[in-house]
């Protein structure tokens, strides 16, 4: 299993929009436009302090990536991260290279300062809860409510 993983570049956003116009066709809340989503990449990636993307690449084709938002939990006192956007190509799966992404991706923000970690799925996607359960998350008592202008 040869790969890469590393942070997101200027010379990747047409990927990673590729990937993310996958993943919001699946979501119940989200649907693809590629223009919005390489405007929110591009926005991402020029400003590091907002957060990153880090993507796994085999054979130079970006196959999978995962957004760090980075935000201040007042509650814990510091920096936290909230992760959007994992996705990993359909036949690439269940081969071992999410759990590689993501385990990259916790070491990476916690070596970062980050004290917690919160991540959104759709109510319905078993597969990605169970995912995330394997990987040491819970479900909150706190509950996601949204306002889109």
């Amino acid at each position: 299993m040869s790969f890469i993983i590393r942070k997101a570049e200027n010379e990747d956003i047409s990927q990673i929009a590729e990937l993310l116009g996958l993943l919001f066709s699946s979501e119940h809340e989200f649907s693809a436009n590629i223009n919005l989503q390489k405007n929110g990449i591009t926005d991402i990636i020029s400003n590091p302090a907002k957060g990153e993307f880090i993507i796994i690449e085999k054979d130079s084709i970006v196959i999978g990536t995962i957004t760090i938002l980075y935000t201040v939990s007042t509650a814990l006192g510091g920096k936290a991260a909230i992760f959007e956007d994992f996705f990993i190509k359909k036949e690439f799966r269940n081969q071992g290279f999410g759990k590689k992404l993501f385990s990259f991706v916790m070491d990476y923000v916690q070596k970062k300062g980050c004290l917690r970690i919160t991540l959104l799925t759709d109510f319905d996607n078993l597969p990605a809860q169970n995912f995330y359960k394997s990987m040491g998350f819970f479900k909150s008592e706190m509950i996601p409510m949204r306002f889109i202008f």
